[in-house]
């Protein structure tokens, strides 16, 4: 089994998106292994966006990151499929990063009142309601880290 680690974002919580974008998943065939709501803290976050992080130094990255997250609840998700494709598959159906570029069919497209270049003029993360893992590498770390 193919897996990935989905994570529902404070913007999509706050609007109260987290049934639809599970049953979302689910109509698309995914399988929801495990699933955990939490309060995200500084370390967590940091973890999570550690390579981000380091590939751009001289973004303030760390102080968005900790703004967007630290205190705020986000349901966490693991993913899976006997799919080869399936970590593709689930980036596909999410969209593209920048909702405002987003194929209107696609999760970010029906779903995304933001854009990068908001975020940008504001200095902020962009909202964009999910994350999920890029690779089977970082679907396993990304596992290991939410749910142990």
């Amino acid at each position: 089994m193919q897996r990935s680690l989905i994570l529902i974002k404070p913007d999509a919580m706050q609007r109260g998106l987290k049934k639809s974008l599970m049953l979302d998943f689910m109509n698309q065939g995914f399988l929801i292994t495990r699933e955990r709501e939490l309060v995200v803290t500084k370390e967590l976050i940091l973890a999570h966006y550690e390579d981000v992080i380091k590939d751009n130094p001289t973004v303030p990255l760390t102080e968005m990151f900790l703004a967007e997250y630290v205190g705020q609840t986000i349901t966490a998700i693991e993913l899976s499929s006997p799919n080869p494709t399936f970590v593709q598959d689930v980036r596909t159906f999410i969209g593209a990063t920048d909702p405002a570029q987003a194929d209107p069919q696609s999760m970010r497209g029906r779903y995304g009142d933001d854009s990068m270049a908001a975020s940008r003029a504001e200095r902020r993360v962009v909202r964009n309601l999910v994350h999920a893992s890029d690779s089977d590498a970082a679907a396993s770390k990304e596992i290991a880290l939410w749910f142990d």
